[in-house]
């Protein structure tokens, strides 16, 4: 996933990350839309050996045989799906793919699973203002989805402005103070 600004995401650390959804079948020949989440489908090496599933107790392998970039979306194929049937038959499912399998980040960009569960800090490392729950990517801006030390949920955005500091060791994120303010 692609953040505004510096801050680049590519999308629970297990074996497994999910890295995509079929929303449905595009085409005749078993090809499906895909909600990625983040980048890595568009840089999966293909063939790629994968798993579908609507969560971690039904996982089926499934082999991803093409990725292509229509007009309206991410398309993608997997090997045995030839029909529109087949493809109508995905409907819905979670596509995990290997850890092993995602690039490498540079210094700077994070996966959205490395985000979730860290602490957040208001200005500094003084003032404990929550933990991530979740990231959630909308059309103009990534935001954090925190819940804070009083047990509220908020959406803090994630851009350079807002986010100052990400430190993967120390498992934190410092938010600028003055940005907290304005929007609670």
């Amino acid at each position: 996933m692609t953040g505004p600004d510096d801050h680049t995401l590519a999308g629970p650390p297990s074996e497994r990350l999910a890295v995509g959804r079929i929303t449905r079948p595009w085409g005749i020949r078993g090809h499906v839309f895909v909600t990625a989440f983040g980048n890595g489908l568009a840089h999966m090496r293909i063939p790629a050996e994968l798993f579908l599933g609507s969560g971690e107790g039904d996982m089926r392998a499934a082999t991803l045989d093409d990725v292509r970039m229509t007009s309206s979306g991410m398309a993608c194929r997997f090997t045995g799906s030839t029909s529109v049937e087949t493809a109508e038959s995905l409907r819905g499912l979670v596509i995990y793919a290997p850890v092993r399998l995602l690039d490498t980040l540079k210094k700077g960009e994070f996966y959205q699973y490395e985000l979730e569960q860290m602490t957040v800090y208001a200005g500094s490392y003084d003032h404990v203002f929550g933990t991530v729950r979740g990231v959630i990517e909308y059309p103009t801006v990534n935001a954090l989805e925190i819940t804070t030390a009083e047990g509220k949920q908020v959406l803090i955005p994630f851009t350079r402005t807002a986010v100052k500091e990400i430190d993967r060791e120390k498992k934190a994120i410092v938010i600028d103070a003055g940005i907290l303010a304005e929007l609670l």
